[in-house]
C-alpha cells in the first residue's frame, strides 16, 4: 500500500459523481473510497488504475506529488530510488560503487543506461566530474561550522591506500590558521577548529592536573572534545573492567601510551586486584619519566 497526498476527491466533484456513482463504477465501498480520499488508508496499483479510469484521468494525476514520484512507487527501476525529491541513481559492481542524482526520472534512466554500457565495454565507471561536486557542495562556502568558516572548496582527492575520493575545504579559523578539511567531516562535527581548541583544552587540562601527566591529559581531552563520549560498560559498571558471559571470565584492558595491557581472569577480584596493581606500576613509570 503506498500513502501519498491524493487528489481524488476534487477530481471526483468535478466530475460531478457522488460517493455512491463513484462507488457503482469501481466497484469499491463508499467508506473505502472515504478512507483514499482523506489519506486514512493507502492505494495498491490496482485500485489506483480503476479509480482513475473511472474518473477519465492517469494514474499519476490522483496524487499531489511529482508524477515521477508516483511511477517509482509501482514501477520499480533497477539501481534508481525516490529520495528527499530527488532521483537517485546507485550501481554497484566488484565493490566499486557509482552514485548520482538526478531532478527527473527520464534523466536518471537514461544515464544509468549509459553508464551500464560503458562498464559492459571498458570495465569501468565514468569518472566523476570535479565542477559537478564543487557545485554540490558550492551553498557550504560562508557558513560556519563552530571555529571553522568555509572560504573555498578544492574538489576531490583520493586518500593514500583508498580507492574512493573525498572532497575537500579551505577553511579560517577564529585564530587566524587556514586548513584544508574533509567536508564530510565538518557537516558530521567532527572537526571543531583547526587544533587549537585541542591545544587551549590540554594547556588548561596542564594548569589544573600538571603540566608533565600527558597520558592522563589525552584521556581526558579525548572526553571532553567527544560529544558522545564512551560510557563505562555495562557488564561489570568497573571501568577497563568487562564480563564474557560466553567466555565467563573477567577481562581486564588498559591502553598507555599506545601499548595495550590486557589479561583475563575467572573471578572479578583477581581481575580487581590485577588492574590496581598495573596502574600503580605505570603510574610508577610515568612519574619516574618525568
Amino acid at each position: 500500500m503506498v500513502k501519498l497526498q491524493n487528489r481524488i476527491k476534487e477530481l471526483r466533484e468535478r466530475k460531478g459523481l457522488t460517493l455512491k456513482m463513484l462507488s457503482s463504477a469501481t466497484g469499491f465501498s463508499t467508506s473505502a473510497i472515504n478512507r483514499w480520499e482523506n489519506g486514512i488508508r493507502g492505494l495498491d496499483k490496482d485500485k489506483a488504475h480503476k479509480l482513475s479510469k473511472a474518473l477519465e484521468v492517469q494514474p499519476s494525476e490522483l496524487f499531489l506529488s511529482e508524477k515521477g514520484a508516483f511511477q517509482l512507487c509501482w514501477q520499480k527501476e533497477k539501481n534508481i530510488q525516490f529520495q528527499k525529491g530527488k532521483f537517485v541513481l546507485s550501481i554497484t559492481r566488484q565493490g566499486k560503487r557509482y552514485s548520482k542524482t538526478f531532478e527527473l526520472l527520464e534523466d536518471a534512466i537514461k544515464h544509468r543506461d549509459d553508464v551500464l554500457r560503458e562498464y559492459e565495454n571498458e570495465g569501468r565507471f565514468p569518472k566523476t566530474c570535479k565542477k559537478e561536486t564543487i557545485l554540490k557542495y558550492q551553498e557550504l562556502i560562508g557558513q560556519k561550522f563552530q571555529r571553522l568558516t568555509v572560504i573555498k572548496l578544492t574538489g576531490p582527492k583520493k586518500k593514500e591506500n583508498v580507492s574512493r575520493t573525498y572532497s575537500y575545504a579551505i577553511c579560517r579559523c577564529e585564530c587566524g590558521c587556514i586548513c584544508e578539511i574533509e567536508i564530510f567531516n565538518l557537516l558530521k562535527g567532527k572537526n571543531y577548529s583547526c587544533g587549537c581548541l585541542a591545544l587551549e583544552k590540554s594547556r588548561d587540562l596542564g594548569v589544573k592536573f600538571g603540566q608533565d601527566r600527558k597520558t592522563r591529559e589525552k584521556a581526558r581531552i579525548s572526553n571532553i572534545l567527544n560529544p558522545s563520549p564512551r560510557k563505562t560498560n555495562k557488564t561489570t559498571r568497573i571501568k577497563n573492567i568487562t564480563y564474557s558471559s560466553k567466555l565467563k571470565s573477567y577481562r581486564v584492558q588498559i591502553i598507555r601510551d599506545g601499548v595495550h595491557y590486557t589479561k583475563r581472569f575467572p573471578t572479578l577480584a583477581e581481575a580487581m586486584d590485577y588492574k590496581n596493581a598495573l596502574l600503580k606500576e605505570l603510574d610508577e613509570k610515568l612519574r619516574s619519566r618525568d
